[in-house]
């Protein structure tokens, strides 16, 4: 009944599928493994995106800047998981709190990614790590 009831909210559950990923649409996936593959993939093309992202701002910035740059990121790393089990810490069953933190972690990643091309795009002398928060993170609603 347990497994039924577990299938029956993965069939309710939005399946985001996201445009660079290596073509992987986790709408197509039959069965909750192959929902983790996808999303697993999706994560791995989100973390070299922003791996490439922050070496490219890296590149660009003095070493006295990059120190900066290391320490928000290395504290924007630490929101990101503690965001995310904030997000799938209510959820009754480990398998779909594992999907969950791999959406959560996913979406918050390519947000990441976005900013820090905005930043890279605006090649100002002053280093902004990020961009104006457009949603209020949850612990502040």
């Amino acid at each position: 009944m347990r497994a039924l009831f577990i299938l029956f909210l993965l069939a309710l559950l939005p399946l985001h599928s996201y445009a660079g990923t290596g073509g992987q649409d986790c709408d197509k996936a039959r069965s909750s493994a192959d929902v983790m593959r996808c999303l697993n993939a999706q994560y791995q093309a989100a973390q070299e995106e922003l791996n490439k992202a922050f070496d490219a701002l890296s590149m660009q910035n003095s070493d006295e800047a990059l120190i900066g740059i290391k320490d928000i990121q290395a504290r924007w790393l630490e929101y990101r998981d503690l965001e995310c089990t904030q997000e799938t810490a209510a959820l009754e069953t480990e398998s779909l709190k594992r999907l969950e933190l791999l959406r959560c972690m996913n979406r918050i990643t390519r947000e990441r990614v976005g900013a820090l091309n905005n930043t890279l795009k605006q090649g100002e002398d002053e280093v902004v790590v990020g961009e104006t928060m457009l949603a209020q993170p949850r612990w502040m609603n």
